[in-house]
């Protein structure tokens, strides 16, 4: 039910009396408008069902519509308006973001992750032969996921027992190559280090540090040449 205001009596000061009962009228008003704002509040009436759009319908505009004679979209029942369209209520509603562990954000009427809580660290437990000139073999290696751009560095110690070699790096998804190196190792025994860093979009695959020996079969990507259980570690971070 419309609300409707109640004309206020003018205030009468042409003497002491009638001020005091226009000031006692005007506290009446203010208790009576109060009672009818209160009853507005409380009481319930039935929505107006629509059976025809609002024609000037603005944003978060409520309406109930019939479902026959206009249908918004899911049937008869309540419908919210966004400023274009009408969404049945309950849709596109703000609920809680998934607990994940990511950070995330509004979009689309939904969440998206954003970044994720701190990077991903691998290192081999085992060294790695390279015993196909032709072939790459996998050294470390994150599940990242596919979502994102990521920030991906890392290292390897790699090294020949037969003799002189080059060995052949490269930083990727398994699909895209985002950096590539060749440590050269002079002699049999000796052993050395190539690091490389970069970013991906959507990755296709695990990011990882895949190896060949282009002269051997007889390389390896090490895992503790140094005693340290580190030499070959890949690192990731996602930064958007």
């Amino acid at each position: 039910m419309p609300f409707v205001v109640k004309k206020l009596k003018a205030i009468n000061t042409d003497s002491l009396d009638t001020l005091g009962h226009s000031v006692v009228d005007l506290a009446k008003f203010v208790e009576d408008e109060f009672a009818e704002v209160a009853k507005g509040a409380q009481d319930t009436f039935p929505d107006t069902v629509w059976n025809i759009p609002l024609p000037r319908p603005r944003r978060g505009t409520y309406v109930y519509a019939d479902g026959t004679h206009w249908n918004p979209g899911s049937g008869e029942g309540p419908y919210w308006f966004d400023g274009t369209s009408y969404h049945p209520m309950g849709q596109g509603a703000i609920t809680d973001a998934p607990n994940t562990g990511l950070v995330y954000g509004r979009q689309s009427l939904g969440w998206t992750p954003l970044v994720s809580p701190g990077p991903l660290r691998a290192s081999l437990g085992a060294d790695v032969l390279l015993n196909n000139t032709a072939n790459y073999f996998d050294g470390p290696s994150v599940a990242q996921g596919s979502v994102g751009t990521w920030w991906v560095s890392g290292c390897i110690v790699a090294q020949d027992t037969a003799g002189a070699a080059a060995i052949f790096s490269k930083l990727w998804d398994g699909t895209t190559v985002i950096a590539s190196g060749v440590l050269y190792i002079p002699v049999a025994g000796a052993y050395g280090t190539t690091h490389l860093s970069g970013y991906i979009t959507s990755p296709a695959g695990n990011l990882r540090i895949s190896c060949k020996d282009g002269n051997t079969t007889s390389g390896l990507i090490k895992f503790n040449f140094s005693g340290n259980s580190k030499d070959s570690t890949i690192s990731a971070y996602r930064i958007a």
